[in-house]
């Protein structure tokens, strides 16, 4: 029995070993080039990733990034769009044998992103793909919820969570002569699928008023899509709560 044990001790102290090991023999950067021609001809920006790809596998698997930048659209205010200080990944490794991208927790640490609106209308979220192509959608009907493999076989991306890291956004609207800044953003988001729930909690700093906030909204039923959001500043609070007919701007909404 002894002997067994050892044995089970000396094959567990091996297989860690390897597993740690794996990140030394399988270098990601190989996909980096990929991955930037990719967002390249999706958007027809520029993504730029000064540091490299790193992998680790405990305790769980991890890809992560750092000075990652977006571009932003040709004439816009700032000369990127996103901005951050790094993004790690973690991934789940079962659903991988179903096709499937599972990340348990997407961080990304101090995110600066600029949203835009030009004197002209454009918006530096409307996205011009180089091949002119409309974006493709799986076959649920729901966009950005499939990926395509090097060998063209379809597989599902979810990411479970989102905590942002002090992060700031700015908006600004050059025809309505608009600037809204929110900073010091410090956020959880939850959803486990893009059908919901979705939860979201923290704290952020909006034109110089500190916030903390949070909300959550249900998965539709037949009565509608229910919706519980409280914000709080030093002045008081304001909660909202009811349910929706829809996530929508046409939604009908009751309750207080």
């Amino acid at each position: 029995m002894k002997k067994v044990l050892i044995g089970v001790g000396v094959g567990v102290v091996v297989l860690v070993g390897a597993v740690a090991a794996v990140p030394l023999l399988v270098d990601p950067n190989i996909f980096k080039p990929q991955i930037i021609a990719q967002a390249k001809q999706a958007t027809g920006r520029d993504l730029v990733i000064d540091g490299p790809l790193k992998l680790s596998l405990l305790p769980v698997p991890t890809v992560s990034a750092e000075g990652v930048r977006f571009a932003n659209m040709p004439g816009g205010k700032a000369p990127q769009m996103v901005e951050l200080k790094a993004v790690r990944a973690g991934v789940s490794l079962l659903p991988l044998l179903s096709r499937r991208i599972e990340v348990g927790e997407l961080r990304l640490v101090e995110p600066r992103i600029a949203i835009e609106v030009g004197p002209d209308g454009r918006s530096n979220y409307d996205f011009k793909r180089t091949d002119a192509a409309p974006p493709s959608a799986p076959s649920g009907g729901q966009p950005g919820n499939t990926a395509t493999a090097s060998d063209g076989s379809k597989f599902t991306v979810a990411v479970n969570r989102v905590v942002i890291e002090n992060g700031t956004v700015t908006y600004s609207d050059a025809a309505a002569q608009r600037d809204d800044r929110l900073e010091k953003i410090d956020l959880t988001l939850s959803a486990p699928s893009i059908e919901g729930p979705f939860s979201a909690s923290g704290s952020l700093t909006a034109n110089g008023v500190p916030v903390s906030l949070d909300g959550k909204v249900g998965t539709r039923a037949a009565a509608g899509v229910p919706i519980d959001l409280m914000v709080k500043t030093a002045a008081g609070e304001a909660r909202l709560a009811g349910t929706a007919t829809e996530l929508t701007p046409a939604a009908r909404f009751s309750g207080t």
